[in-house]
């Protein structure tokens, strides 16, 4: 119905002439001006015009005369106006404070903003005023029908042509009670006029705020139809405006509203020479349902027609090339509106064998609509890639990835099952090549209730392919792989971990997944160590014929945490991350950097003792010292790891002094996650292991994992023994080997307010920081501290004095004041336990 009232919709300019009539006679002498026979071209007075008082009392007072001034035009002697006012910033009523200026304002403006016709038949329009805010004013149809006639509607110049008001690029009329009779007063000024030479005349840059207004569908329908497209002169298609055709998110019409802007502003038309030609100011798609009416299977399907692609004069497919993002969240499409809409998706075969589809569709957003396994299933059939005769692939320019709400479908195993077929399996082109679909970059599975089955079908896409020369082929785009809280198991575990394992070439040589960088299998059904035994075989570095080592380079993230894994699991991930050793003696460790996530499970510390080893640095036959650059980071907190199992990894991450008296620390791990079970031997083992040393230069050297910030859990440690353990190992200077000492200069903010070090730890903290004598006689001290905090820690007065003196001989070393930013600012004491 909307559409025929689109088709039938005729401009009445006799009745708009007339209502425009009743407008300017209400305020007939608004904008007249005065003439004085003087000069030509000269301005009749430089004065206020004798009618500004009368607009700015139409306008509530809401305006000053300066600024009625700048709205008014004044007549030159020759006859003809002009509009001298510079109002740069625009026309913004504000609704607050008097009363709205209503429909009588609205006119008494427009009366003044109204082109003014020379004498020699041309216009003048007010060249300054670019943006008219008037919303919340109370403006109903008499008053837009009156704005609209005075600031959109073109005027018809002697010999035909049509004039524009271009100036205004803004119109906002938000929240006032413009109906339908209103929008299309709005919409018949805004319809493009036809000029003599075939040309169309229209505001290609009007952005027009309609939100919050009483329009139904009639009177949007009649604005989405002045926006329809024209054919020019060369019988070529133009769009009249840009920027209007975003503007409908305040219609609330459903299937109407998406049958309207599909079939008038989405559609392509077809220009002279037969070649289709698309909406290129439409490059979003709004229909998110914020309320009123939901689009439903319908509007879906009206909205697919025009997106599907139309064949050319030679049999060649046109797709909208311009199109980047529909937002249809929040309807109720269903399978057949999501069934419409793949189809329109799908690409298309030419002629000459070769595939076209919508190459600039990024984002598709169909959460909440309602939409179940046939619908997704459609929608992953048309996004997978096509092969040419010649094996020239063409890749989608969408990925699953891309399309909101696909997490709503939660289908078990159907779903990977889909994906794994359409999206993920390469094809096998003519010539003998795989070819990979380029648009999965991720795949989020997790949450999906997958079992082993849907696993083992995602496995058999992902598995490499022998091409016809023997190689193997990983796929070479997917970079992330999440499953986590899913039902896989150890089943599932096994045939995830034999699809992503290496491949051995006809020549020996070994190759691995090179592309997939994250593994996320966070409680993934219990993996337990049958399952993390697999990802490890998975990982394990092979040996060529020639005895070199080949690693996975690629994966960066593996997430296994809360699976259930016991030692025998880390033990076996432990060998996956051990080094080997070369022909030659040398030892060759991985430095891929990854970061391995096992929180929540059961190594123990037999299991942390196992990861340990793995990362002890190893002495070369030379006697140099190889160092591990396998981990980034490691997870290890909720594993019921103790002193034992601390003391393991903070003798793996001991440094190692190298021959050249340099000492050799772990540059990879930047952080490791335990937890207080480890007790104080534990911390104080990793705290002093991770301590700064002094090289052979007499600088300090330090391991990327800082005890204070990359050691996680640290900050749950309380007691004494943490005071000692900071103070020894981080606050102390060291002594290099000529005698001087060396403070830290990296540690400019301890914070140990609340850890309870008592006098025993607050002592220690005193004596860290008293200065050094060095051997040539100067003194050594810290220049680096800024901040020492210790509120809590019930320390009595001698030793709050005793830190406060210590800290006073710093500042004097210093040459600072309190007010200097090098001075050493101690935080407060608590007094009343002292």
């Amino acid at each position: 119905m909307v559409l025929k009232a689109l088709r039938n919709f005729r401009v009445d300019m006799q009745r708009l002439s007339i209502l425009w009539l009743v407008g300017v006679t209400v305020l007939a002498q608004l904008g007249a001006g005065t003439s004085v026979p003087d000069r030509q071209a000269e301005l009749v007075t430089r004065s206020l015009p004798p009618d500004a008082p009368s607009l700015v009392n139409a306008l509530n007072f809401k305006i000053n005369e300066e600024t009625a001034r700048q709205l008014l035009p004044t007549r030159l002697a020759d006859g003809s106006w002009v509009f001298e006012g510079k109002l740069r910033r625009g026309l913004d009523l504000p609704y607050w404070g008097k009363p709205p200026i209503g429909d009588k304002g609205a006119m008494a403006l427009a009366a003044a903003l109204q082109p003014r016709q020379n004498p020699n038949g041309t216009w003048a329009f007010h060249g300054s005023l670019r943006t008219v805010k008037l919303g919340r004013h109370g403006i109903t149809d008499e008053g837009a029908r009156a704005l609209a006639a005075a600031l959109l509607e073109p005027r018809e110049n002697p010999d035909g042509s049509w004039a524009v008001n271009r100036a205004v690029t803004s119109l906002r009329l938000y929240g006032n009670s413009v109906g339908d009779e209103g929008a299309k007063s709005i919409a018949a000024a805004l319809e493009p006029r036809r000029n003599p030479d075939g040309s169309w005349a229209f505001n290609s840059d009007l952005r027009l705020d309609l939100e919050g207004n009483n329009i139904g569908d009639e009177g949007w329908a009649s604005l989405v139809a002045a926006l329809r497209p024209r054919l020019g002169e060369d019988g070529g298609a133009i769009w009249p405006d840009p920027e209007v055709a975003h503007d409908f998110r305040d219609w609330e019409g459903g299937d109407a509203k998406a049958e309207a802007i599909a079939e008038l502003l989405l559609a392509p038309v077809l220009d002279s020479d037969g070649a289709w030609v698309f909406n290129r100011a439409m490059d979003e798609l709004d229909l998110f349902r914020r309320r009123g009416d939901s689009v439903g299977p319908d509007g879906a399907r009206a909205l697919a027609a025009a997106l599907a692609p139309k064949a050319g004069p030679g049999g060649s497919w046109a797709f909208n090339g311009w199109l980047e993002e529909i937002n249809l969240r929040g309807n109720s499409i269903g399978d057949e509106g999501a069934e419409a809409i793949a189809a329109s998706l799908e690409p298309r075969q030419n002629p000459d064998g070769s595939w076209a589809h919508h190459s600039s569709l990024r984002e598709v957003d169909l959460s909440g609509n309602g939409i179940a396994s046939a619908g997704w299933t459609a929608l992953a059939t048309a996004l997978r890639p096509r092969v040419g005769p010649d094996g020239t692939a063409f890749q989608p320019s969408l990925g699953v990835h891309n399309f909101g709400g696909f997490r709503d479908w939660s289908a078990g195993d159907a779903k990977p099952r889909a994906i794994a077929e359409h999206l993920l399996a390469p094809t096998l082109a003519p010539n003998g090549t795989w070819v990979f679909n380029e648009a999965m970059r991720q795949l989020d599975l997790g949450y999906q209730g997958i079992a082993p089955g849907g696993a083992a079908a995602l496995a058999d896409a992902l598995a490499p392919r022998r091409g016809s020369d023997g190689q193997w082929k990983f796929n070479p785009f997917l970079r992330s792989l999440t499953l986590r809280n899913n039902d896989l198991g150890a089943e599932g575990a096994k045939v995830i971990a034999g699809a992503l394992g290496p491949r051995q070439n006809p020549d020996g040589s070994w190759v691995f997944n090179g592309a997939l960088e994250s593994l996320n299998l966070y409680q993934a059904g219990g993996l337990g160590d049958e399952g993390a035994e697999a990802i490890a075989a998975a990982l394990e570095p092979r040996q060529s014929p020639d005895g070199s080592w080949a690693f996975n380079a690629a994966l960066r993230s593996l997430d296994l945490g809360r699976n259930n894994i016991g030692p025998e699991g880390a033990k076996a991930l432990a060998s996956a991350l051990r080094p080997r050793t070369n022909p030659d003696g040398s030892w060759v460790f991985s430095d891929v950097g990854l970061n391995l996530f096992l929180e929540d499970n059961a190594i123990g510390d037999e299991g942390a003792k196992a990861i340990a080893s793995a990362l002890e640095p190893k002495r070369d036959p030379g006697g140099s010292w190889s160092v591990s650059g396998a981990l980034s980071s490691l997870r290890l907190e909720g594993n019921q790891i103790g002193s034992e199992g601390a003391k393991a990894l903070a003798a793996a991450l001991e440094p190692r002094q190298a021959a050249d008296g340099d000492w050799r620390f772990n540059q990879a791990l930047s952080r490791l996650d335990v937890d207080a079970g480890i007790g104080d031997g534990g911390w104080a083992a990793l705290f002093s292991a991770l301590q700064p040393r002094v090289d052979s230069d007499g600088a300090l050297s330090r391991p990327p994992l800082d005890p204070l910030t990359g050691l996680y859990g640290s900050e749950s440690w309380r007691g004494e023994a943490k005071g000692k353990a900071i103070a020894d190992c981080l606050l102390a200077p060291k002594q290099s080997p000529n005698g001087t000492w060396v403070f830290n200069e990296a540690l400019t903010e301890l914070n140990l307010q609340g850890d309870a070090i008592g006098d025993s730890g607050a002592q220690a903290i005193a004596n860290a920081l008293e200065p050094r004598e060095n051997p040539d006689g100067s003194t050594a001290f810290n220049e680096a501290l800024a901040t020492l905090y210790l509120y809590g820690n019930s320390i009595s007065r001698n030793l709050q004095q005793a830190i406060q003196e210590v800290v006073a001989k710093i500042n004097q070393l210093r040459g600072a004041t309190w007010r200097d930013s090098n001075w050493l600012r101690l935080g407060s004491f608590d007094y009343w336990d002292a």
